[in-house]
């Protein structure tokens, strides 16, 4: 395992908050935004939870063809209360040293 690389100068998209981890009507986000919407999230909650759950933790790392993908699972704290399992994937693209979040998402915590 590891941390993510460069990881103070990480790229959230803010399209990334608005249009798929927030938005109820993306195809494959809508699940996601279900989930951070009614625990309380807005962008600027979102971005700021997902950076401080990343920072300095241990990552779970995989190669492929175009980039490196660092997967980081651990808990995240809600805005509304409580603490949940959350996984969130930052890619390193090939050719490139500054990481971007891929998505978010709940998980069962691992037994």
């Amino acid at each position: 395992m590891a941390t993510i690389p460069n990881f103070e100068r990480a790229v959230v998209e803010q399209q990334k908050l608005s249009g798929y981890l927030l938005n109820l009507s993306h195809p494959k986000g809508g699940p996601k935004a279900r989930f951070f919407l009614v625990n309380g999230f807005t962008n600027e909650t979102l971005e700021r939870a997902l950076r401080t759950h990343a920072a300095g933790a241990e990552a779970i790392v995989r190669t492929t063809p175009y980039s490196v993908l660092y997967a980081v699972e651990r808990p995240l704290e809600m805005p509304l209360g409580g603490l949940r399992q959350v996984r969130a994937v930052w890619e390193v693209r090939n050719g490139e040293t500054v990481p971007r979040l891929v998505t978010a998402y709940p998980v069962e915590p691992l037994a």
